[in-house]
């Protein structure tokens, strides 16, 4: 699952949340309903991750991933390109 906490992005696995790695994201694909993201760690909190995103039922959450997505800047220190 990829998350915004206001700060950072989160890439979340495992159960309950247990998993978070903090990072940047690059949108690299968007074909409305079907994106490609690469999630890039902070140092040290593991590799590079391509997220392919479907749209799924919930619209307005999609729509709002979107527009976090095509308005994020990314830039903060200790990420790996």
């Amino acid at each position: 699952m990829l998350r915004w906490d206001g700060q950072d992005w989160l890439l979340v696995s495992g159960a309950g949340d247990r998993l978070q790695r903090r990072g940047d994201v690059e949108l690299m694909l968007d074909l409305g309903p079907w994106m490609l993201v690469r999630f890039l760690p902070q140092a040290g909190m593991g590799r590079t991750a391509w997220l392919s995103l479907t749209a799924g039922a919930d619209r307005a959450r999609w729509a709002a991933l979107r527009g976090a997505l095509w308005n994020w800047r990314p830039g903060r220190e200790g990420v790996r390109p």
